[in-house]
């Protein structure tokens, strides 16, 4: 009976342990983690968005595209949106549902909560404010990535 719990126990472990060691981000740039959750998230809203595209070049697509947001939100550090521009835009979406409710049903289908919506909308507000006075945009996000510490996970 002693040595099947502790075989029992051992075999948790080892679970447990391979479990955590599981990373839980896909990349990593300039020390700032991008979470397979927030991943796995956006792909399947991606995925219902575009259902005709190979699951590989959305994954792609994505990858590319949380990283470009997460280098442009790094040196966009002092640049500020008030609570009133982040109702706004919210409010714009709403307006395509039929209530909040709906809204709020879409987004629990992609694993969204409201709060994590107002995140989102805050920061591409903050992308596109950085973004306004940039001359040539593609460039300058080329620029970015050259000189970023980008490690993705394999």
């Amino acid at each position: 009976m002693r040595i099947t719990i502790s075989i029992l126990i051992a075999v948790l472990l080892v679970l447990f342990l391979s479990s955590c060691s599981e990373p839980n981000y896909i990349a990593i740039v300039n020390g700032e983690k991008i979470l397979v959750r927030d991943f796995n998230r956006n792909l399947a809203q991606l995925k219902q968005y575009y259902p005709e595209t190979e699951e590989n070049d959305l994954k792609k697509y994505l990858l590319e595209d949380m990283i470009v947001d997460k280098l442009i939100l790094q040196r966009a550090k002092n640049i500020t949106v008030s609570e009133s521009e982040v109702e706004q835009q919210y409010e714009a979406l709403l307006e395509t549902y039929a209530s909040e409710q709906a809204l709020l049903q879409d987004l629990q289908k992609y694993g969204f909560t409201k709060e994590e919506l107002l995140k989102d909308i805050r920061e591409q507000l903050i992308i596109a404010k950085h973004l306004e006075n940039i001359e040539n945009i593609d460039n300058y996000i080329e620029e970015l990535v050259q000189k970023a510490d980008i490690k993705i996970r394999k």
